[in-house]
């Protein structure tokens, strides 16, 4: 089985944090003028960005901004991203969960998700799953994670991140907002629907059974992030890859690896043509593959601004 990762490593993609650092200026190696790098959690709130000092007069300064994917396809392929969860979260008509759990398994599954939300664990109370019949082993392994962030991470809103207020931002003073990679790629990444449900159940059963693991590390990514703690970060990003219980829908080395290498050979031209505000996270920035040390291997200047 692939080396996998949960939903949030995947959101620890969008991380910034170095050295009680998060916000970066390159400069030097023939550039005219500056560019800068923020990083960004998803799940940090939207007021977050006004405790990170300097970014609004880096934003007045720049020419545009860079997401990973640029705003104007992100919008005009609405539909398909609406479509992904639905496409990887549910099963076809016809298929129940019960159908790929033990009724152990469906149990287990079941007692998890009431520790998370609150409620009593009554095995005589109700039908292991009972409403959640529709939903694919990765759904449910989806669901958990997110259970845990809304009752557990504080100041988490899923609609009110500090990324939208990083895109408010960057409309209300008119920038062009460009992207390092198309809806595709970026589905492609996150499109684990053909994934044998055998292989969901493992990685569903794996979570459950190691739940107090998951929350440790979990919240220790988070604190990393707010500490701005790269040291702690970078090994956290580099543990991942072999840790088991840390293990989802996405594949490592392509969620940051295999992207770093793609988007550096994008960056160093989008900076030449435009100064920039790229807003992308430390799980791209960290470890020996990280945007940062490859942009200074170039012959760039990465300097922090806090």
């Amino acid at each position: 089985m692939k080396r996998l990762l949960t939903l949030v490593v995947v959101l620890i993609a969008t991380i910034g944090g170095s050295q009680a650092q998060i916000f970066y200026k390159v400069s030097g190696n023939g550039l005219q003028k500056p560019s800068y790098i923020l990083g960004t959690l998803h799940l940090a709130p939207n007021d977050y960005v006004e405790k990170i000092e300097g970014v609004n007069q880096a934003m007045e300064s720049v020419e545009q901004c860079c997401w990973e994917v640029s705003l104007s396809e992100m919008i005009s392929k609405m539909s398909e991203i609406q479509q992904l969860p639905q496409k990887m979260n549910f099963l076809p008509e016809g298929v129940s969960i019960r159908d790929l759990l033990t009724e152990e398994q469906a149990w287990q599954v079941d007692r998890l998700i009431k520790k998370v939300v609150g409620e009593e664990e009554d095995d005589e109370a109700t039908i292991p799953l009972f409403g959640m019949e529709n939903l694919s082993p990765i759904g449910l392994f989806n669901s958990v994670q997110i259970l845990y962030i809304t009752n557990n991470l504080p100041g988490y809103k899923p609609n009110q991140s500090m990324d939208v207020q990083l895109m408010l931002k960057a409309k209300a003073k008119e920038l062009d907002i460009v992207g390092l990679e198309s809806v595709e790629d970026q589905l492609s990444i996150m499109d684990f629907s053909q994934m044998p449900y055998e292989e969901q159940v493992a990685e569903l059963m794996m979570l459950v059974e190691n739940w107090e693991t998951f929350t440790t590390e979990t919240n220790a990514l988070v604190e990393a992030y707010y500490a701005h703690d790269i040291d702690g970060l970078t090994r956290i990003i580099e543990s991942v890859e072999d840790s088991r219980v840390m293990s989802g829908p996405v594949d490592y080395n392509e969620l940051f690896v295999n992207r770093n290498l793609r988007w550096m050979e994008k960056i160093p031209q989008i900076m030449s043509e435009k100064s920039t505000f790229f807003i992308m996270g430390a799980g791209h920035l960290v470890t020996e593959s990280g945007i940062l040390n490859q942009l200074k291997k170039l012959g760039y200047t990465v300097e922090s601004m806090e």
